[in-house]
């Protein structure tokens, strides 16, 4: 790759969009990056702060040497490995720009399932609530803040993308508590509040799951804890590698977590609360048995793919569906 490097290495001040794409995507594509175009296109806007169409209308533009450099590391990085989102600081969830760093895992849009099937549950609640049983409330019906628990919260993703999105439909009227074992963790999270203009309705809470959490609760309990299993963790691309290990290991067999948190939750989860997991494709049975166990009421939902992606409890209560 340093010979073909080499073709526009005398050129660094001469170089246009048409040529700096051409490059990129060609050294994306020698290092089998799959979608080594769009990947080539993202990285040159978001070095130019374009959007990707305007790579398209302007192909004749002539970028300056520090920025033709600064894509040359960016894509040799990439080629190595190094996951796009961490390149450039930035992930999409939900419609919503997330700060992301390599102390927190990258927000999948297979987790976007959690966060609807959140909401639609919320809803669900709150008409519960209103004796009037209106489709639509507004902020000062609620009788008081509905309080969500987001353990591991990393990036704030799932937590941070309910409450954003509860209150464009139900107004403010929510608390939100951010956990995480990491302190670096939750930095990135208060940055991501910070943006979202989230901050006021938010606490984080260092906390290894339930160990410095209030007895609160909670009408809603988010989590996606660690559950790659250590013979599993071997068998990972060198890319996730690269996501912090804490976050995704949990033990020989990958249940640890919800063990703990399953052994817990009723302590926490208010009568009507509800507890949602994401999972592991092959982990629902288990952690099925291991919810109902706790004489709780337990349904599951699949992602896009058709694959098992959460699972839902309460106490009985069932805003499910």
């Amino acid at each position: 790759m340093k010979d073909y490097e080499a073709e526009y290495e005398n050129r660094e001040n001469d170089v246009t969009v048409a040529e700096a794409r051409k490059w990129a995507s060609d050294y994306l594509k020698r290092a089998k990056i799959e979608n080594y175009i769009k990947e080539a296109d993202f990285l040159l806007a978001f070095i130019l702060d374009w959007d990707r169409s305007k790579l398209l209308a302007y192909p004749e533009k002539h970028l300056s040497s520090g920025q033709y450099k600064e894509l040359k590391e960016l894509v040799i990085k990439r080629s190595e490995g190094t996951p796009y989102a961490y390149l450039t600081g930035k992930r999409e969830f939900m419609g919503l720009e997330f700060t992301v760093t390599e102390n927190v895992l990258i927000p999948r849009p297979d987790t976007e399932v959690v966060v609807e099937f959140a909401l639609n549950c919320l809803g669900k609640i709150i008409l519960k609530d209103n004796p009037n049983n209106k489709k639509e409330l507004q902020f000062n019906e609620l009788n008081s803040p509905i309080k969500i628990l987001d353990i591991c919260t990393g990036s704030g993703n799932i937590g941070l993308s309910i409450a954003y999105y509860f209150n464009k439909m139900y107004g403010q009227n929510l608390e939100l508590t951010l956990s995480d074992i990491s302190d670096k963790a939750l930095e990135i999270a208060h940055i991501n509040a910070s943006n979202l203009g989230l901050l006021s309705q938010c606490k984080f809470v260092k906390s290894d799951l339930f160990s410095n959490t209030s007895d609160d609760n909670y009408r809603l309990i988010t989590a996606n804890p660690p559950y790659i299993s250590s013979k599993h963790y071997s068998t990972l691309s060198k890319e996730v590698k690269l996501e912090p290990a804490h976050a995704l290991l949990a033990g020989e067999d990958g249940l640890y977590y919800y063990k703990k948190i399953s052994q817990q939750i009723k302590k926490y989860l208010s009568q009507d609360g509800v507890l949602i997991f994401e999972i592991g494709e092959d982990q629902q049975e288990e952690v099925e048995n291991m919810l109902s166990t706790q004489n709780l009421v337990v349904t599951s939902e699949q992602d896009l793919a058709g694959r098992p992606r959460l699972i839902a409890a309460s106490r009985g209560y069932e805003p499910f569906g």
